[in-house]
């Protein structure tokens, strides 16, 4: 199996080096001095059973989008979602006629996105579970192991090319793997936890484990599950009754994690609220939620990242 991943980030990174040299030919879209190390030296995965290295010799990376997905069977997309546009329109013109495009991205818009620049039929939804960060180029580091799960269906509602290859590939590889006949469902209700998980890490500059530990700043969390909860009802989209309840016991047992925007706002990177927080707000003016939580990470996110940027 021909596999392209855009890009080699956090995500990309972590999935990319643990499918090498699984039976897939893996090529990775990176660039700058991450994609010097990538060719030069290798891969590096950190993760908390040990450490993966994998050599230049069980992939090929490259600058080049379209160069990346002339020929594969898949594009794993996992991207930031303010890079959607410009990546998609990057990585056409060497896109196959039938290779389907899964987005890992955060937030639930991308895929409408990417249906319209390379066509609903090659676009399908799809969610990484894994708190893991790009720490040095070259080197992945994460704190859990990695699940992804992707739509039985593209946009267009036809079957996705390639799925059961793919899913006999992340078997091969001992990554967990699920197909779901409702990816909103399952995107919203990450969402739900990313809106406060990474608006709350973010913001307070801090990790879970301590904002849960504060009786205010833990009501503040929950209440921003259940705005966007909300928001997400309102759309038509069908959550589990419990959700927040599920979502606010599984925090509580995480422990000292960040987030992949904190990550960003240590390193200097622009911030990706506007796909989480900020689209909460846009959605709750529309169906007349009020979201005072999301509104306030959003304002308060966005004046971040002008200050380190």
């Amino acid at each position: 199996m021909r596999l392209a991943i855009v890009t080699a980030g956090a995500v990309g990174g972590y999935f990319g080096s643990l499918l090498a040299g699984k039976g897939a030919e893996i090529t990775f879209v990176a660039r700058g001095e991450h994609l010097k190390v990538l060719c030069e030296t290798g891969l590096t995965l950190n993760k908390p059973d040990g450490t993966l290295f994998v050599p230049p010799d069980q992939y090929r990376a490259t600058e080049n989008a379209a160069q990346a997905v002339k020929g594969a069977d898949m594009v794993l997309f996992a991207v930031k979602s303010y890079d959607t546009r410009e990546v998609a329109m990057a990585l056409l013109p060497g896109l196959g006629e039938n290779v389907p495009v899964l987005s890992l991205q955060n937030g639930v818009e991308n895929e409408d996105l990417l249906s319209a620049i390379v066509e609903p039929q090659r676009t399908a939804g799809g969610v990484a579970y894994v708190f893991a960060q790009l720490t040095a180029p070259g080197e992945i580091t994460a704190n859990n192991v990695g699940k992804m799960v992707i739509a039985d269906r593209t946009m267009a509602g036809g079957p996705v090319a390639h799925l059961a290859e793919l899913t006999a590939l992340c078997a091969a590889a001992n990554v967990p793997f699920e197909t779901t006949s409702d990816i909103g469902k399952t995107k919203w209700s990450k969402l739900v936890y990313n809106s406060a998980l990474n608006g709350w890490t973010t913001y307070r500059q801090t990790t879970l484990d301590r904002l849960l530990a504060d009786p205010v700043t833990r009501r503040d969390f929950e209440q921003t599950l259940r705005e966007t909860a909300a928001v997400a009802l309102a759309l038509g989209i069908k959550l589990d009754d419990d959700l927040v309840e599920q979502t606010m016991d599984r925090a509580m047992k995480v422990g000292a994690v960040g987030s992949s925007m904190l990550a960003d706002l240590e390193m200097g990177r622009k911030l990706e609220f506007e796909a989480l927080n900020g689209y909460i707000v846009r959605k709750g003016r529309e169906v007349g939620i009020h979201t005072p939580y999301n509104a306030m990470l959003s304002r308060e996110l966005a004046a971040l990242n002008l200050s380190r940027n």
